[in-house]
């Protein structure tokens, strides 16, 4: 197993893209804290998938936007686990409105949901990293980090900024074995409707990915198979873009 004994913490890890990370860790011998904004039964679910595996599981309902929320979730896991070994920065929300339509409010959720849960998390996580001198952070960044999602500058702007952060993070904290990365998915399979089939068309490799793509970009980029690798984007889009 590549990641025996390892805690690892993923948000928004009660659905989607997030589970599908939260599951294949715990399946390469992880212990997982998982985490959703509202969905209590989402991380239960999940939680109980996890046992199954014979993996310790910690289902958290904690708003990662909201630093008190964060802080708890935080003295939980380090009652309960007493390290973090693996973060993933994974939550998020994407909506839709023309830049002169966006309400300060909605900018300031998004921003706060997408780019500051990330820096709490990573910043509660850190220290201990530093003492053990050896860590991984990884990010999630789709297409929403390149401008390619007209109607979403909010999303584009708080993505990017992500991409950002965690290349800084990668070259201050290499010296403490620390590595920072991040996971670029294309269109994956999700509960939410697919894409028509013209948009589908233009990936090169056909179709939708699946969440088990991303999940073992996620695996890849949490053990040491990637022991050289540290502020880097991983683009999993079957080709559809790239920087």
């Amino acid at each position: 197993m590549k990641l025996k004994d390892q805690v690892a913490l993923v948000t928004g890890s009660g659905r989607n893209i997030g589970r599908a990370i939260a599951l294949a860790l715990a399946s390469e011998g992880a212990d997982v804290v998982v985490n959703a904004g509202h969905d209590k039964a989402s991380v239960e679910s999940v939680a109980e998938e996890i046992r199954k595996m014979g993996r310790r599981a910690l289902p958290i309902v904690a708003d990662v936007g909201d630093p008190k929320q964060v802080r708890m979730m935080m003295d939980e896991v380090m009652t309960h686990f007493g390290r973090v070994d693996v973060a993933v920065n994974n939550a998020a929300i994407r909506p839709g409105n023309p830049f002169v339509k966006i309400p300060e409010d909605e900018w300031r959720r998004v921003l706060a949901v997408n780019l500051d849960a990330a820096f709490y998390i990573c910043q509660a996580v850190l220290s201990g990293m530093e003492e053990r001198k050896k860590g991984n952070l990884i990010f999630l960044a789709g297409p929403n980090a390149w401008g390619l999602s007209p109607g979403r500058c909010h999303v584009a702007a708080s993505k990017a900024a992500v991409v950002g952060l965690a290349k800084c993070l990668a070259l201050e904290f290499a010296s403490s074995g620390i590595r920072s990365n991040v996971i670029s998915p294309g269109m994956i399979e999700s509960d939410r409707p697919p894409p028509p089939p013209e948009i589908l068309a233009k990936v090169p490799l056909g179709g939708l990915g699946t969440q088990r793509d991303i999940a073992n970009a996620a695996i890849y980029l949490a053990s040491d198979d990637s022991s050289y690798v540290t502020g880097q984007v991983l683009f999993v889009n079957g080709g559809e873009y790239w920087q």
